[in-house]
C-alpha cells in the first residue's frame, strides 16, 4: 500500500477510536449500502444503539436472478449497471471485508415507514409487519475493502494497525 493510500484508509477509521461496531450483510446488499442504493436495514431485532457503523460483506453472494422481482426491468439494469461499473462485474462484488462506514441514526417499525420509502429501497429489504427498519445516514464507501471474518448481529471490530 503507498503512502497516499494508508494516509486516506487512516481517515476511514478515525472515528470512534479502535472499536468500531459492525453489521454484516450478504452481498449485495452490503454493496448497495455502499453504492448508497440502500440507507435502511432490516431486521427482525430493534437496537438502542445509535452511532458508527461499518458495513462487513459476508462471503454469500445471493445470484442477481434471485432478486429484486418487484423491480421494472429498468430499475433491475441500473443496479446491474452501477455494480458492474464500481466491481467490473456482479461475481466481483468485495467479500469478507469491511466495505463502507455509516452512522445507524434511528430504528422504526417496518409497518411505520414502508409506504414513504422508494421501490429501490423497499425491493433491498423485509418490511413485513414486526420487523426493524434501521436508518443509516453519511454512507461512505471505504477505497479499499478491509479483509476480516464476520459475525453475526452487532459486532465489535477492533480496527487493526493494516486498517489503520
Amino acid at each position: 500500500m503507498v503512502k497516499n493510500e494508508t494516509n486516506k484508509q487512516r481517515e476511514n477509521f478515525k472515528i470512534g477510536g479502535t472499536i468500531m461496531k459492525a453489521i454484516t450483510l450478504w452481498q449485495p446488499y452490503a454493496s448497495l449500502i455502499a453504492l448508497r442504493f440502500k440507507t435502511i436495514e432490516t431486521r427482525t431485532w430493534n437496537i438502542s444503539y445509535r452511532g458508527e457503523l461499518v458495513i462487513h460483506a459476508s462471503k454469500k453472494i445471493i445470484p442477481f436472478d434471485n432478486l429484486f422481482q418487484d423491480l421494472n426491468e429498468t430499475q433491475r439494469l441500473v443496479i446491474m449497471h452501477t455494480i458492474k461499473s464500481m466491481y467490473g462485474d456482479y461475481n466481483n462484488m468485495p467479500v469478507g471485508a469491511i466495505i463502507a462506514k455509516c452512522k445507524l441514526i434511528s430504528t422504526v417499525r417496518t409497518e411505520n415507514i414502508r409506504d414513504r420509502l422508494n421501490t429501490i429501497e423497499k425491493a433491498c429489504g423485509d418490511y413485513t409487519d414486526g420487523r426493524y427498519a434501521w436508518l443509516l445516514s453519511d454512507i461512505t464507501p471505504l477505497e479499499k475493502p478491509v479483509s476480516v471474518k464476520g459475525k453475526q448481529g452487532l459486532w465489535n471490530w477492533e480496527v487493526s494497525q493494516n486498517a489503520q
